[in-house]
């Protein structure tokens, strides 16, 4: 590849001091500049890589100098340089500056400087490649260079995949900068650490889907996945998830989705992506960071008219009375709203609303493998059934049957089948 200067750029003065993300990489100068750095690997219509860095530039770390009457000016000189094995592949040269007035020089440290957010794009080889970005303050007397390197691994485009999820701050049509357009839309990406506040509860995000044409199966249905996880422990969130078909495949898909969290406790969270096949097999799985500040309430049941159940476990079954039985199933795990909407399905014989709402049940629950979990619990069932059942109730009716399924085994039995004076009993610890 010849190395040249890509002709993709953009700079964006952000209004706002942003918090520095778990995504973004920091690196400080000793004068004080302070810069964090993010990139990925993306694909063109071609199928072709390219990388994609963020930087930002905290306004206040820079050294402003006097311009002309009342302005003063901050310019920073920059390169991004892109090591292969053995040469310089590609690299990418640019100045990044800033002026303020005199008046807001004179405020200081207390004065609240615009941020500096940049995109730089540039085409890259499959392999390992060495990314090496310099910053240097030219406003320092003796202005050190900020100097950072990482490895990337491109890989070649021979198999679905996605890009990594980002959150959206804003988003509109029509495109009137071209450096923020993603698809139709023009979309600035959320800066720092992702707050999620009460006053806007809807988590807006953008992951690239890529599909190489020429190397998949037309036979395939795809389907792209969202979930929240608790970031202690990662374990899932129920409610918080979204399964969607991929209906239109081409090389480069733009996905933009959005999850309410209006119900979602106040806590640190992952959010979770996952592209798989109607077969089972997952193609990519990212995460990305975000904070939730809410007081803690309880989570409504989701609106089940609109699951999509296709190519699930579910989407075979079109017996009504199997259906039926299967919501029963349920029951033992189900919270009383959950419970009569079951209530209510069962009653009106509508299958495919059976059917959203069995599927809906397991997905909200365990969204990384559904199918998986009613398996488990199908044969949890049958054991349940051989302890507890009787011939005129079925295991997971009874008491015992109920209790054990909702809340797990107990940790002892002690079993008092023969006391004269009693009928006979149980007591589990």
């Amino acid at each position: 590849m010849d190395a040249r200067r890509p002709s993709s750029t953009l700079l964006y003065l952000s209004q706002f001091m942003f918090l520095l993300s778990l995504l973004w990489l920091p690196f400080q100068a000793q004068a004080g500049l302070n810069v964090s750095i993010q990139h990925q690997v993306l694909y063109s219509n071609q199928g072709k890589p390219y990388i994609e860095s963020w930087i930002l530039v905290h306004g206040n770390s820079m050294k402003f100098k006097p311009k002309e009457r009342e302005t003063w000016e901050a310019r920073l000189q920059c390169a991004i340089l892109m090591h292969g094995a053995s040469a310089i592949v590609n690299f990418s040269k640019f100045n990044l500056g800033q002026e303020i007035s005199e008046e807001l020089q004179k405020k200081g440290a207390e004065a609240e400087i615009q941020d500096i957010f940049y995109i730089e794009r540039m085409e890259a080889d499959t392999g390992t490649l060495v990314l090496e970005y310099l910053i240097i303050d030219l406003g320092e007397e003796q202005p050190d260079t900020l100097r950072y390197l990482d490895t990337i691994v491109v890989k070649p485009l021979n198999q679905p995949r996605t890009g990594k999820p980002f959150f959206i701050s804003r988003i509109s049509s029509p495109i009137q900068n071209t450096m923020l357009a993603r698809g139709k839309y023009e979309i600035m990406p959320m800066l720092g650490n992702a707050l999620i506040e009460n006053s806007n509860p809807e988590l807006k995000v953008y992951q690239e889907l890529y599909f190489p044409l020429d190397n998949i199966d037309s036979s395939l249905a795809f389907y792209h996945t969202y979930w929240v996880e608790n970031a202690h422990d990662s374990s899932v969130v129920p409610g918080f998830a979204l399964r969607k078909k991929v209906e239109n495949k081409k090389w480069v898909s733009p996905g933009i989705q959005s999850l309410n969290l209006k119900e979602l406790p106040s806590g640190h969270y992952w959010l979770s992506t996952q592209l798989m096949d109607n077969t089972g097999k997952i193609y990519s799985s990212s995460k990305g960071y975000f904070f939730r500040d809410n007081p803690e309430q309880p989570i409504d049941l989701l609106s089940v008219n609109k699951i999509d159940y296709s190519g699930s476990f579910i989407d075979p079954i079109q017996d009504l009375d199997t259906l039926k039985t299967m919501l029963g199933f349920l029951k033992p795990l189900s919270s009383g709203e959950e419970i009569q909407f079951a209530k209510n399905a069962a009653a009106s014989n509508d299958v495919v609303l059976i059917k959203q709402f069995i599927w809906s049940f397991w997905f909200r629950k365990y969204p990384k493998h559904p199918a998986e979990e009613w398996s488990k619990y199908v044969a949890l069932l049958k054991a349940i059934d051989k302890e507890f059942g009787t011939a005129a109730m079925r295991g997971y009716e009874t008491d015992r049957g109920r209790i054990w399924l909702k809340y797990g085994p107990p940790n002892s039995r002690n079993k008092q089948y023969n006391e004269p004076s009693a009928y006979p009993y149980e007591i589990w610890q």
